[in-house]
């Protein structure tokens, strides 16, 4: 079973694949429930149950919230949310999903998700946000090149340097060091950075790239 959103050049699948991931302990028999009921919500978004669902989604994330299970009923439900255009509870599910659970291993789903949902939204400078914070090598290839489309069409759209630092970041970042553009790429970004005033987003770039670049720049 899965979900499809269509926007501009491409449509977002939500697949109903997800892994439990680990969070604070609650009693077994609050684990046992949570879980119990996370794989009932699973199969009734197979058998197209989507209100009773979400109902169950929610329920987990509200009253087991330490679940292993909790992190991933939040994305469920911010999923069904950007399905029926509800995009500002989307958007507060995803965060609340980030903020609460900051080591989840499907965080890099989360800001997938808001990213898509930004640009469902065509809000640019949001999107890009999530896009920065997001590791593009944990995506599928399709997921890559829907990200790569609308980063595109942002572009396009607004000549901002900060997007474009963004995506050159993105892209240096998967780069190997032997590639011939690296360092090209490198100076570049360098020289970008320079011409950047936003001290949040040079805070946050520092803390996420400083090893990437010449001992003693990030300084």
């Amino acid at each position: 079973m899965r979900y499809i959103i269509c926007f501009g050049v491409g449509c977002l699948v939500f697949l109903l694949s997800c892994t439990p991931t680990t969070v604070s302990q609650l009693t077994p028999e609050e684990e046992q429930i949570a879980a119990r009921q996370f794989s009932q919500a699973e199969q009734q978004l197979k058998l197209g149950k989507i209100d009773l669902a979400y109902q169950s989604f929610e329920s987990i994330f509200t009253k087991y919230p330490r679940a292993k299970v909790a992190d991933n009923a939040l994305l469920r439900a911010a999923q069904i949310k950007a399905n029926q255009k509800q995009y500002p509870q989307s958007i507060e599910f995803l965060q609340q999903l980030l903020h609460t659970y900051p080591s989840s291993d499907i965080k890099d789903q989360a800001l997938r998700d808001q990213a898509f949902v930004y640009a469902l939204q065509n809000d640019c400078p949001k999107m890009m946000d999530a896009v920065f914070h997001l590791e593009l090598a944990s995506l599928s290839s399709k997921d890559q090149a829907k990200i790569s489309s609308r980063v595109q069409h942002c572009m396009q759209q607004d000549a901002n340097s900060l997007f474009q630092l963004i995506w050159n970041l993105k892209q240096y970042q998967r780069m190997n060091p032997s590639n011939p553009l690296y360092q090209t790429t490198q100076t570049k970004i360098i020289e970008n950075i320079a011409m950047q005033e936003d001290e949040r987003f040079l805070i946050n770039l520092v803390k996420k790239y400083a090893k990437q670049f010449p001992a003693g720049y990030a300084s």
